[in-house]
């Protein structure tokens, strides 16, 4: 239940560090500031710092015990907790990096993650946690909670929705049953060290579902849980509902405003989707596309190139396979149409080299009618029985006078043409079919990257099928 604070608190009744009875301290928070881990985060609540690392899901060790958890094939969660020697005031000497405080905590996030996340989807292997607190100013069980959500979230691990913890105490002497007359205790949120060593303290920590779709916005308070209570001062039962309601209220808050950070949601859409349909040799990405890096047969949930592009029925990905054996026959096409383009720039300009030339009468390099044919074409385009074609327009080495060629009856010596540049305007026509060209390729490859199965079969039909239509032409027989 929220509390109203625009009359039970005063300016002139501020903690320690100014901030009134019901409001969190500053959060700041990163992840994926371990790239060699799996999920990493950073967080600090106040002068509280905590980095989380996460490695896993792996496969178990032999002889692990895990009790019932890896018995029933689910994955067991590893916490490690270390208290840096300089995080506190007093400066322990720790032996081995530890003390009953870390081990506290360690066993309560062990707890807490191994009946939150879904391990299921994992049997017979070790989810390992390790936080290292880097700053103790308080509230350091509810840090933790925190820190390891959010390398969770990073690491891709499936949970049902974001655990978020906080701290609540009374301001005062707590031991005795409230007197609703004189009634001055107040409750704190989020307590830092010097008022959790004199007041009495919970930490709770609560789970509520991501909201996805289009009703986003629409908080359902029956859908929130505590998933952790613990207390280790005394206090009488007259408080707990005011220190419990304080809790559960700065732990909404701080999901809605702390935690829903910009770097997060994507991450946070990732593992959502990940519990409804995550596998080891895949991932689920937002609206439950399936998207693997291995071979695979995916049909009906499968993604290509956008999240639009989201295959829901069978009727639809037969489509998508007669889409792109199209695709791939129009680069074929594509590659036809620039050949022939190319073909019809040379004819055109071998015809504007003889017409328009500036010496049009060879009849001087035409030889006379060899006695050897009874059939000769002249050289005199004047002549009415005389044909040019295309070959006879081709330049001709040099010839030996009594030797003719035995592919053609031509006998004469042609001209030698200089090359030809194309126009400004036919080359940026062969730059255009170029580029689409390219563009059509490129998509191709990325559309084979998804190693879709159907998908590079229909890339083969279309390729046979575009080479059989485009690419029966003419052979030269003149060519060796």
């Amino acid at each position: 239940m929220p509390l109203d604070t625009s009359t039970t608190y005063p300016l002139t009744r501020l903690r320690l560090d100014g901030r009134r009875w019901n409001e969190l301290r500053l959060l700041q928070s990163q992840i994926s500031t371990n790239p060699a881990s799996s999920g990493s985060s950073y967080l600090s609540m106040g002068n509280t710092s905590i980095m989380c690392s996460v490695h896993g899901p792996a496969e178990g060790r032999r002889g692990d015990g895990g009790g019932g958890a890896a018995g029933s094939g689910h994955a067991v969660v590893e916490v490690d907790v270390n208290v840096a020697g300089f995080a506190g005031v007093d400066r322990k000497r720790r032996a081995g990096g530890s003390d009953r405080q870390s081990s506290r905590i360690a066993t309560t996030l062990r707890s807490a993650f191994q009946s939150h996340l879904h391990t299921y989807l994992y049997p017979h292997s070790t989810i390992s946690i390790h936080v290292s607190v880097l700053s103790a100013d308080g509230s350091l069980l509810a840090a933790a909670i925190n820190a390891c959500t959010l390398a969770l979230v990073d690491a891709g691990i499936p949970m049902p929705g974001l655990l978020t913890g906080c701290t609540a105490g009374m301001s005062g002497s707590a031991s005795t049953p409230r007197d609703p007359r004189h009634d001055e205790l107040d409750p704190l949120l989020d307590l830092s060290l010097p008022e959790e060593q004199e007041l009495p303290s919970l930490t709770v920590a609560t789970t509520t579902a991501v909201p996805v779709g289009e009703n986003n916005m629409d908080e359902d308070d029956e859908a929130m849980k505590v998933c952790v209570l613990t207390m280790e001062s005394k206090v009488h039962a007259t408080y707990l509902d005011t220190m419990l309601a304080v809790g559960i209220d700065g732990c909404i808050n701080m999901d809605m405003h702390g935690m829903d950070m910009p770097m997060a949601t994507t991450t946070t859409s990732a593992a959502m989707s990940s519990a409804t349909g995550m596998k080891m040799g895949g991932m689920s990405m937002g609206g439950s596309c399936k998207i693997s890096m291995l071979w695979n047969w995916y049909t009906v949930d499968a993604c290509f190139l956008a999240r639009s592009w989201h295959i829901t029925s069978r009727g639809m990905f037969a489509g998508s396979c007669i889409g792109v054996i199209c695709l791939v026959l129009s680069l074929e096409f594509l590659r036809r149409l620039g050949r022939e383009y190319d073909s019809f720039i040379v004819r055109r300009a071998r015809l504007r080299r003889l017409y328009m030339s500036s010496n049009p009468q060879s009849a001087s390099n035409v030889p006379l009618r060899s006695e050897d044919t009874n059939t000769t074409k002249a050289g005199n385009c004047c002549n009415a029985d005389s044909t040019f074609t295309d070959d006879d327009i081709t330049p001709a080495g040099p010839q030996n006078g009594t030797k003719q060629s035995a592919s053609t009856n031509v006998v004469g010596v042609k001209e030698s043409l200089a090359p030809y540049r194309p126009s400004l305007v036919e080359h940026t026509v062969r730059s255009l079919m170029h580029m689409a060209q390219f563009a059509v390729a490129y998509i191709i490859m990325l559309l084979a990257m998804y190693f879709n199965g159907y998908i590079i079969i229909c890339i083969f039909i279309g390729a046979f099928l575009g080479a059989f239509i485009f690419s029966w032409e003419p052979v030269d027989l003149n060519k060796e």
